[in-house]
């Protein structure tokens, strides 16, 4: 038996904060089976969690949310199924110019992940906010696929070459040269 993900499931059980990554927002596949994937939660769970339509018209759709969250979270699974997500549930964190908000990721992301929790797709550990100590000791929450969304994701055959970068994400260059010698 080979040491893959699909042949080590792991359980909430064992969900270790501090071996954790912050939401990669600017991950995206265009993948058919991502997409099915992401289709199938979003009719069978958050759509219907979520409830009506909101009459603010954001620039991204809690689809659109969900989709980024999966690919990030298969991503992880893929390199570490013990690896958990750290998901700022602060409303502040959504501003604008925030590393969220880059690419238009707004805290509809937090009822996205509260849905996928209540289903047992997620394991979910809370943060803490540390008011005490100047916040030294705050945690954001963690977030990992649980033993049901990694069924899910054995299924898949999508590898992590068809997962790229967000084509909207702002490359930057880095040089030591001046703008004169440019």
């Amino acid at each position: 038996m080979t040491d893959t993900p699909e042949n080590n499931p792991i359980s909430k059980d064992v969900i270790d904060p501090d071996h954790s990554k912050p939401l990669d927002v600017h991950t995206w596949s265009d993948h058919p089976e991502i997409n099915k994937l992401v289709d199938e939660l979003w009719f069978q769970v958050v759509e219907p969690a979520l409830g009506g339509k909101s009459n603010n018209k954001g620039k991204s759709d809690p689809k659109r949310q969900l989709k980024v969250l999966l690919l990030d979270l298969y991503v992880a699974w893929l390199d570490d199924p013990t690896l958990c997500i750290g998901v700022n549930r602060n409303n502040n964190a959504y501003q604008v110019n925030s590393r969220y908000n880059a690419l238009h990721i707004s805290r509809k992301i937090v009822d996205v992940v509260d849905a996928l929790a209540d289903t047992g797709y997620l394991d979910y550990r809370h943060g803490s906010h540390d008011r005490t100590n100047n916040g030294i000791f705050s945690r954001t929450s963690r977030i990992r696929p649980s033993l049901k969304l990694q069924d899910k994701f054995a299924e898949l055959s999508v590898s992590p070459f068809d997962i790229d970068h967000n084509y909207e994400q702002e490359t930057v260059i880095l040089t030591t040269l001046t703008t004169t010698q440019l």
